[in-house]
């Protein structure tokens, strides 16, 4: 797993969703956003690396004498850990303490990943790679680091490290290298690096090929079967962002695809249920109208809807607040009593989200 910032990946060409609606960004969100299971890890931090000036030369002399590539690597993502410990310190009156330490461990996180990259360290030349592109979803940790040829973004540089990376067997490095030659119109190449990476497992890379292949993009003859088969490996891989293949392919079987001949319905409630079991909220709220309303020739169950709509409401789903709304303002027969206090506490929660319904509904 590579401990550097978040890196935003640019759109890779024009996707469309299960209704027909255009998306221009190929990799569709890359994380289910509402997941409470996305957030940062937590890292302890050493009390003498963090307030001993003199420590860091010590623990320098102690990875030079262990002599290991990959400790070495080790410790200087730690460092790169502790250094975005210390940018969620920083506020309008930043304590120079702190804004002391925060760039004591931003140099020598710098000195060890410069020095790994000259050893031809795969992983250091990706991070390098990374900091020249300077691509961060988090504004806070944009040019956080301090060496002068970090400070602008530097395309050149980034995709001649990513190269590297990529000859010394980096994954990462693959899928990165494609943004590039899509930017380049070099299809070709670009289909083989995600590939590669495919190869390896690498997940985004499968949901990628899925999309390419299912909507013949980027000079690509269209095929569905490889295009679902490649969406499956990645929903089958359990992990966070394989709701994104199983939804896409939850929506392609509800849709009923004339080309598939396949028992399309009872498909996509499997992968309607795995994507929410990965906490993605749109494919929570679809199942629930689906078990609400007896969509796709699925026996009605309002109680499982009910369930649905609660979990996707807690992870922040504003139309699961309006749906739940609903049921305790009516209640369900049998199984939920109504209760107008309640109702009003998920429509004002998803006001306070800006939802123009939930605004309208308030007055």
């Amino acid at each position: 797993m590579i401990i550097t910032p978040t890196i935003e990946h640019r759109s890779l060409g024009e996707v469309v969703h299960h209704d027909n609606s255009p998306v221009n960004d190929l990799s569709l969100y890359e994380t289910a956003p509402q997941s409470n299971q996305l957030k940062r890890p937590i890292t302890t931090a050493s009390f003498s690396l963090t307030n001993d000036k003199d420590s860091i030369k010590i623990f320098r002399r102690m990875a030079f004498k262990i002599n290991n590539s990959q400790v070495q690597l080790t410790y200087a993502k730690y460092l790169m850990k502790l250094v975005y410990i210390y940018i969620d310190k920083i506020n309008d009156n930043v304590d120079h303490t702190i804004s002391d330490i925060r760039d004591r461990l931003q140099r020598e996180a710098e000195y060890w990943i410069e020095r790994l990259a000259k050893l031809n360290c795969n992983e250091a030349l990706y991070i390098k790679a990374q900091w020249h592109r300077q691509y961060y979803k988090d504004d806070r940790i944009y040019r956080i680091f301090v060496g002068a040829q970090y400070k602008k973004v530097n395309h050149l540089r980034a995709f001649k490290y990513l190269q590297r990376a990529a000859k010394l067997h980096f994954t990462e490095a693959h899928y990165d290298l494609a943004d590039y030659y899509i930017e380049k119109k070099d299809y070709k190449k670009a289909i083989s690096c995600y590939q590669l990476a495919a190869s390896d497992d690498h997940l985004l890379s499968l949901y990628k090929l899925g999309n390419i292949m299912l909507r013949g993009l980027f000079n690509q003859e269209r095929n569905i079967g490889e295009g679902i088969a490649f969406l499956k490996r990645a929903a089958s891989m359990n992990m966070p962002q394989s709701a994104l293949s199983a939804y896409d392919l939850a929506c392609i079987y509800a849709n009923d695809l004339e080309s598939i001949d396949l028992d399309s319905e009872a498909l996509a409630i499997t992968y309607f249920e795995i994507a929410d079991r990965l906490c993605m909220t749109k494919a929570s709220l679809r199942l629930a109208h689906i078990y609400e309303h007896g969509y796709l020739n699925c026996k009605p169950n309002p109680w499982k809807a009910y369930q649905l709509y609660m979990k996707a409401s807690e992870l922040g789903d504003e139309m699961a607040m309006l749906e739940l709304s609903r049921l305790y303002r009516h209640g369900i027969a049998n199984c939920l009593n109504a209760h107008p206090p309640t109702a009003f506490k998920w429509c004002y929660q998803a006001a306070e989200s800006n939802n123009i319904v939930a605004l309208y509904t308030l007055g």
